[in-house]
């Protein structure tokens, strides 16, 4: 095989001298060996190798020009790499493969951080190195490495250097610093921005790619765009993020809080407590800094943080959550100072970074523009601008950024009258089909139609009369576009709603079957007169009653179904008229099957109790298990709707 030669290169101020490559002729399948021998880490073979054919560590094994030392580094064989590195020249250690990588670029593409330290220890320059590309070995890393790979990423980071040619600037560098944040290091990326702040408005390509744009294209690296279960929230919400040492900085500080936790307690208990009705007195507990009720929410807080802390540490999850918490930390800091290095609202203009954030419905990035450039004027040069934010929040439905910019714009009588080049309003963009991922959060084609009625309804109210009927470009007016995007969900809600209840239908005659025969044939038998048996005895009350309520329930339940079934469908009826229906043939549904489930009990302890006094407990416990299953398949779906019906409304600009 003949052996390839490489020009000189210059790396980090060091000029290393062409490389001279062994002539002997090695067959292939002796190469082969040398690779297996590499790929395995099998140091043994290879020395076997070594002496048959001396001085051949940098011999070419494949026809990428790889020598073993590409090969281990790229398979992370460390004792390998180690033991090759010191029969090797330093300048054989600087060989580059096809692609013009060495062997730390592929231990960069590894994720060994060892083998990136044997091979750096050896050849202190070579992650100044760039392959045909212009890759450093730190943009490798930072651009293919894993989460559990980011030691490699710190370290390739600290060695290496500032130096001509830079990998920290230009082109390369803007690509660094956003591959570096779209791989999710956000902590190595706000160390790269404060110790080089040009990097905060680097861009590079035709797009101008920013790390404020790529992180307004990472709803995951927030709070609020994170998806926790309810315990993951609870954990969330309880517990600290680690402290860590920041490569070349001091330890982190403790996570910010503007409010302390037994504060945080004491706010949500009085939110509860306006809600359900309570006295005034409890509202004004809250103003009082040192009450009896303040000290035990303290207390409770901090032994409640101390259990998930020192106990829970380990359960499964638990470290996860802490993670992500730490990881939202870092993200907002990298937001809030690549912010601060940002001289005008030009540069957020130009780069779309704020449309971007509002499409993914980035909150805190939002919120971090808006408190960076102040508020949103209406003026010649704003106004478009104002109208792009209000139709972007309205087209990717979300909610919580429009109220956002409403409570931020000084002036809002003029945001229903603005229309985007094909002379839509914000009327015409709620009238069209919500996109995919926020239609598909939604359980059900009827609750999808029945929110996507409520954003039409509310973007209603918001624009004036005058414009309510106005057509755009293509001569349609709002609720014609809206008909007609929403011709096929309608269909699919009628579907959704008739299988939804003509199932729940069979289920509840069933039980209004059985429930009405078990009142003619009641436990113990009648006696000569017609009368129970155990008529006077606490047992049969409870039998009678819970018979009844299941009859009338389970009844109740099959009308409202049936009505369901016999609707019109119409557009407005998804609004309010068959969720309603739907959230009483449910409710009633649950309260026919727990009704019969004690009714069943009853019956089993009456017949059984003489013999076996013990056996209402074990009957009891039994039937709670059809009923909490019930409740766990079927309620969060009677909840959603409830909450969708007569919850809190889309715009509520007073928050």
């Amino acid at each position: 095989m003949e052996i390839q030669k490489h020009s000189d290169e210059s790396m980090g101020g060091q000029t290393f001298a062409p490389q001279k490559r062994e002539t002997q002729e090695v067959n292939r399948v002796d190469c082969s060996k040398l690779y297996n021998a590499a790929c395995k880490g099998d140091w043994n073979s290879a020395v076997s190798f070594f002496k048959d054919h001396p001085k051949s560590e940098n011999h070419v094994l494949n026809n990428y020009s790889q020598t073993a030392l590409h090969v281990a580094a790229a398979e992370g064989q460390l004792q390998f790499v180690k033991k090759l590195s010191e029969r090797m020249s330093t300048e054989a250690l600087v060989s580059k493969d096809i692609s013009g990588n060495t062997a730390l670029h592929n231990a960069a593409f590894s994720g060994s951080t060892d083998v990136a330290k044997s091979i750096v220890r050896k050849s202190p320059a070579l992650p100044q190195s760039r392959n045909n590309r212009g890759w450093t070995p730190l943009l490798c890393a930072a651009t293919v490495a894993k989460p559990e790979q980011k030691d490699i990423v710190w370290y390739l980071c600290s060695v290496t250097k500032d130096e001509h040619p830079s990998p920290f600037h230009d082109d390369l560098g803007a690509k660094l610093i956003c591959n570096m944040t779209a791989s999710g290091f956000y902590d190595i990326s706000l160390y790269l921005v404060k110790r080089y702040p040009h990097l905060s408005t680097a861009s590079y390509g035709s797009d101008k790619v920013t790390v404020l744009s790529v992180m307004a294209e990472r709803p995951s690296a927030f709070p609020t765009g994170s998806r926790l279960g309810f315990w993951q929230h609870f954990i969330y919400s309880h517990i600290d993020p680690p402290r860590r040492t920041v490569r070349g900085g001091d330890p982190e500080d403790p996570p910010e809080s503007s409010t302390d936790p037994p504060a945080v307690a004491l706010h949500h208990l009085v939110g509860w407590a306006k809600t359900a009705g309570s006295p005034s007195e409890i509202e004004n507990l809250a103003n009082e800094q040192e009450t009896y009720l303040r000290k035990v929410f303290k207390w409770l807080n901090k032994e409640l943080r101390k259990v998930i802390d020192e106990r829970l540490s380990l359960a499964p999850g638990v470290n996860q959550v802490r993670e992500l918490k730490l990881s939202h930390k870092h993200a907002i800091e990298l937001v809030k100072h690549v912010c601060t290095q940002i001289p005008t609202s030009k540069f957020v203009w130009e780069s779309n970074i704020f449309s971007t954030a509002i499409e993914f419905g980035i909150i805190e990035l939002v919120i971090e523009c808006l408190e960076s450039f102040g508020h949103l004027n209406v003026s010649d040069d704003d106004l478009e601008k104002i109208g792009s934010m209000f139709h972007i929040a309205v087209r990717h439905r979300r909610e919580k950024i429009f109220n956002l910019i409403y409570r931020w714009t000084t002036s809002t009588t003029i945001v229903g009258m603005i229309t985007d080049e094909l002379g839509n309003t914000m009327l015409h963009l709620a009238a069209k089909l919500a996109p995919s991922p926020q239609l598909n959060s939604i359980t059900g084609a009827a609750l999808q139609m029945q929110r996507e009625l409520q954003w039409f309804k509310e973007v209603e109210r918001l624009v004036q009369p005058a414009y309510r009927e106005s057509k755009n470009k293509e001569g349609k007016t709002a609720q014609v576009i809206f008909t007609e995007e929403h011709k096929d969900l309608v269909e699919k809600g009628q579907k959704w709603m008739k299988e939804t209840s003509s199932s729940c239908m069979v289920v509840a005659t069933l039980i209004a079957t059985v429930m009405f025969s078990a009142a003619f044939t009641v436990p113990g038998g009648n006696q000569s007169e017609g009368i129970p048996i155990f008529l006077k005895t606490n047992h049969f009350m409870i039998f009678a009653i819970s018979d009844a309520l299941a009859l009338f329930s389970s009844l109740t339940s099959v009308l409202m179904f049936l009505s369901i079934l016999t609707s019109r469908y119409a557009e407005e009826d998804f609004l309010y008229v068959l969720p309603k229906r739907l959230i009483i043939g449910l409710s009633s549904l649950f309260i026919s099957i727990a009704t019969m489930m004690i009714a069943f009990s009853t019956t089993l302890s009456i017949v059984l109790s003489k013999r076996f006094p013990w056996v209402s407990i074990p009957i009891s416990s039994l039937a709670c298990i059809p009923v909490t299953l019930f409740a766990l398949l079927q309620f969060p779906l009677l909840v959603e709707i409830v909450l969708s019906t007569y919850g809190p409304k889309i715009f509520d600009r007073k928050n």
